[in-house]
Formats: structure tokens, sequence, C-alpha cells
């Protein structure tokens, strides 16, 4: 018994060796538009070529939307001929090929079927890199290759095409999911897709997030608040890399200093210009690990003269305060890292921990003022912006609300430190077990690290009197919108059917290339439904649960 037993385990490891080396013979089938770019004379297959993506022993192609699933022109490399539903083609032929169908492959020595599925109603973005494979910008993100970027839009008319100076991998915990989100640069700015013109962009992949709704929806509200003078653009995508394609995405603009997004003084590009050597040069100083009162950045030789802006600043956790180049440390325990300048100075770095702990100093003061400098909280810290991100993370029981960013201009132009932008809303609404009941507070207690700011700010009268008024006036009235019992007359913020819709085709092709049954990329995901319908059920049923629960706190 444990010979048959042991025999049918070797068996059964050995057979998917076996089936792939003979699949492994197959031609590779590359798919165009006859309406797009043909094969070059020199043989070079365009960037947005798509090719055939095997799972195991099955095949599919997934076409991007606006393409005429009848009329594709067929490339292929490995046979002289092969026969598509009996119909033999020659390499650069037209070909028919149904969405939602099968179809046939056939070629010398065997044949394989293809299931054909196709998006609807988004663009596409396609990427190539030069070395043609992803192993190397994957395994590590500071690994960056040129290469090039075709965008599609829904109709399937050329919107852009380019090269790009590098794409890589981004994010923190992110980067260790199975689908990866990438940071591109454009060789030149453009505007894609309706948004502003810039070089750098990025994809989010949206992994924990099985309804791929949770950052468009947040960003829609904060939108629709219209107290934030940028919040980043976005456009649902389906995203192909070297012809394969990999996936439903978020294109979304860059969190970054820049006159098109957040149009602030940029302190790193005049840092930059006031010394000869790369900022990233010059030595370290301070200690890299977390501490009360811990400093830490770059001995950068020279400093502009004036050091007050601008700054894009993080609320960070231990760890990830950890693995940034500069930051500081409240005396009360509250982690900052700097996003830009990334390389900060030691001028610049004690000039912004002395005044975050100003504002930290006063929001602890019994009467909201510091009593070092008998300035009120929010004569250092904009109201308007710090009230309303604290109430997009509460009522969206967002797990990184207590992480916002801050920034500040240079104090000529504004004195004021504003919380915002608005960034990384793919855990809200339930998606985080430990954030999955609808019905509780989150953001205005303590955590189990040192997130002080907004759970303090909830025990000062101005504060709060001003947090019941918004939800009131704004937020209540937003998740209405997406319950779709009411309309945003402006057409800011639609209705979680509206967007799941326009997204409905892409994410059953997600699906199949990145299973919802099978994501498990961390034990604190909560496990909301195996398919996209179920995942947007989910989430509707948790704003319901949410909206009921605050306006019994808040509403009256």
């Amino acid at each position: 018994m444990k010979k048959t037993l042991l025999f049918l385990l070797v068996l059964t490891a050995l057979l998917p060796a076996f089936s792939s080396s003979a699949l492994a013979d197959a031609p590779s089938l590359y798919f165009l538009s006859a309406d797009g770019e043909a094969k070059t004379s020199e043989g070079a297959l365009p960037c947005d070529a798509v090719t055939v993506y095997r799972m195991n022993s099955q095949r599919f192609l997934f076409l991007p939307a606006g393409w005429n699933s009848e009329a594709l022109c067929v490339y292929f490399t490995g046979a002289s001929q092969i026969t598509l539903n009996g119909k033999a083609c020659q390499s650069g032929d037209t070909v028919s090929l149904r969405a939602g169908s099968t179809a046939d492959v056939k070629f010398k020595g065997g044949g394989f079927t293809l299931r054909v599925m196709q998006s609807q109603n988004i663009p596409a973005v396609f990427l190539t890199t030069a070395s043609e494979g992803l192993d190397a910008i994957k395994a590590d993100k500071t690994v960056r290759e040129a290469g090039q970027c075709v965008v599609t839009a829904a109709d399937g008319s050329h919107a852009y095409g380019g090269a790009l100076t590098y794409i890589r991998t981004r994010g923190n915990a992110s980067f260790y999911y199975p689908k990866k989100s990438f940071q591109i640069k454009l060789e030149t700015a453009a505007p894609l897709l309706g948004m502003n013109a810039d070089r750098k962009w990025v994809l989010l992949a949206n992994y924990l997030d099985k309804s791929l709704l949770r950052n468009t929806v947040a960003y829609a509200v904060a939108r629709y608040a219209g107290v934030y003078s940028f919040v980043p653009g976005t456009q649902p995508v389906d995203l192909y890399v070297n012809h394969q394609y990999y996936g439903s995405f978020l294109l979304a603009e860059k969190c970054e200093i820049d006159p098109d997004r957040l149009n602030i003084d940029s302190l790193e590009k005049r840092t930059e210009k006031a010394n000869a050597a790369p900022l990233e040069s010059f030595p370290a100083f301070g200690d890299r690990l977390y501490a009360l009162n811990a400093r830490k950045g770059s001995r950068v030789e020279n400093d502009p003269e004036d050091v007050s802006g601008g700054y894009l600043i993080l609320a960070n956790s231990r760890v990830y305060y950890a693995w940034e180049k500069s930051g500081f440390v409240t005396s009360r325990g509250q982690a900052f890292s700097f996003d830009e300048p990334k390389y900060a100075s030691q001028r610049q770095v004690e000039y912004a921990s002395a005044l975050f702990q100003q504002i930290e100093n006063a929001l602890f003061s019994a009467d909201g003022v510091d009593p070092a400098t008998g300035k009120r909280w929010s004569d250092l810290l904009d109201k308007t912006t710090f009230v309303h991100r604290y109430l997009l993370a509460e009522v969206l029981a967002d797990y990184d609300g207590q992480k916002p960013y801050f920034y500040k201009n240079t104090d000529e132009k504004d004195p004021l430190v504003y919380c915002a932008p608005v960034w990384d809303q793919d855990n809200i609404l339930g998606a985080n077990e430990s954030y999955n009941k609808p019905r509780q507070f989150y953001i205005c207690t303590d955590q189990s690290q040192p997130y002080l700011w907004f759970p303090r700010a909830m025990k000062l009268a101005d504060f709060k009197s001003e947090v019941v008024e918004q939800y009131r006036l704004v937020y209540a009235p937003a998740l209405r919108i997406l319950l779709g019992r009411e309309t945003d007359p402006e057409g800011r913020l639609l209705s979680l059917d509206a967007y799941a819709a326009e997204i409905q085709a892409s994410a059953a092709m997600d699906n199949v290339r990145w299973p919802i049954a099978q994501n498990r990329a961390t034990n604190f995901n909560t496990q909301t439904g195996s398919d996209p319908a179920a995942n947007v059920q989910y989430l509707r049923n948790f704003i319901e649960k949410r909206l009921a629960f605050l306006d019994q706190q808040w509403g009256r």
C-alpha cells in the first residue's frame, strides 16, 4: 500500500513536467487589432501586441476593450502554419475569434483550446521592457529598466505612445504580493487619459482589494469633499507587460510635489540645485531605527537659504520608518518620514521636526494651545484638511488612516501645514480583518502603535464639533450616493454600481489571472467572496451598515 501511494505521488509530481515539456513545443502566438500597427518588416512586434496567457494546462487570450475580436491579425513563431477552428493560417493573417468563445488551435505535433475573454469600458496600458522580462524588477524594487509604453482608449483608439525612462515595482508591504504595483516614468511628460501632464505615473495593483474598487471610491469621495488642492487623478485600466496580460489596475497620478500635482515649492529641487553632487551621494546621519525623538537624514553639503518648505511628509509606522532615508519621531512617539525631500539635510529635518512637535504639543494641551509658543494647533495645522482627512479615514474604516500625508509650502507662500494628499486606500471598507466590523469607531481610538494625532484631536471640542458638522454635510450624503439613494449633480461621485459596471469585464479577466479564491497574500485580509460580484456585494453591505452606525453616532 505504501509503495503504491509513493508511486502515485511520484507520478502526480511528474505529470505537470511531462505536460509542460510537450506544450513547450507549441508556437508562440501574438495578436494585434487589425486596425492597429502591423508587424514591422524587421519582424518586431509593436508594444500593444497581445500574446496567449498560459495557466497550467489552460490557454487564455485576454483582449483589451475596443478591439474587434472578429478582425485580429495573428503572428506566430515556432511553426510554419497553424489552424484556428479548422482554418489554416499563416503568420500575419487576419482571423476571427469571438469574445466569450473558445477556439481550437492546432499545430504540427499538438494543439490546445484557447479561451477568449475581452475587457469593456476602460482603457489599456501596454508596457515592454528592454530585456523583455520582469524577473529582476520583481525581485528588487530599486531595479529600473527602460522600455516602451502605449495607451489605448476604451474604444481601442491610440491615446499615447512613447519611450519609458524606466519601469519599476513599488510599495512597502504590497511589494511582496504576487501581483505587483508599478511606477513608470515617461521620457516626455504627457496627459495620460485626460489627467494632468507629467512624466511619473503609478499603476496600482489593488491586490488585497478583491472588489478592485476601493481606491477609486476613496479618491472620488475625496474629490466630492472639495477641500483638497490636489487629489490624485485615477483611471481603471487593463495592464499588459511584455505583451502578456497582467491584470486590472488603477492608473494614478503620482503623489508628489509638482506644478501639475501638489503645486507647492519644491525644496528637493532647490537643494539639488545648491549641490554639485547628487543628494543620495551624501553620507547619512542619525539612527536608522525608530526611537523617541529620533532624527535621521543626509549630511547634505549645501542648503538653500529658505528651508521652510516645501515638504511632503508621511506619518509612518515604526517598521516603515526604519526603511526610509529621512525622518523624525516626536516626543510622544509618532514617527514621520520624508517623501520630499527624500534625502533631507540636517537643517531641514530639524526645521520640520520642531514644527511638527509644536503641533503635537498644542494638540495634547488641555486647551489646544502650545504653552511654549502660545499658538493654537489650528494656527499651525490647517483645520479643514485635518478634519476632512480624519473623516475620510473614519467613515471608510481606513486601515492606514492613522498614517496620512502632510505637506507644507514655504512660510512666505503659506505658513500652515496641510493634512493631504489622500493616498493608499485599498485597505478600506472592511478589507482588513482588524477593521471589518462596520458598527464601531477605529481611527479616533488609540492603536497598538503610537498613531496619536487623530485620537487626541477628537478629544478637543472645536475639532470634534467640526467633524460632526462635516459628516452631516458631506460624508453621510457621500455614502448615500455610493448606495444609489442620492446623486451628485456635479458628477464627482457615482454609485458603487456604476463603478462596478465600468470594470465588470476587466474584473472577470483579472479573476482568471489572479484568482480571488487563491488570494491569501496576508493573514489579515478579509476573505470577502470568491468572485468579483460577491466582493462588490460585500462592499455594498459594509457601506450600508457603516452609514447606519455613523448616522446613529453623528447624524442626529
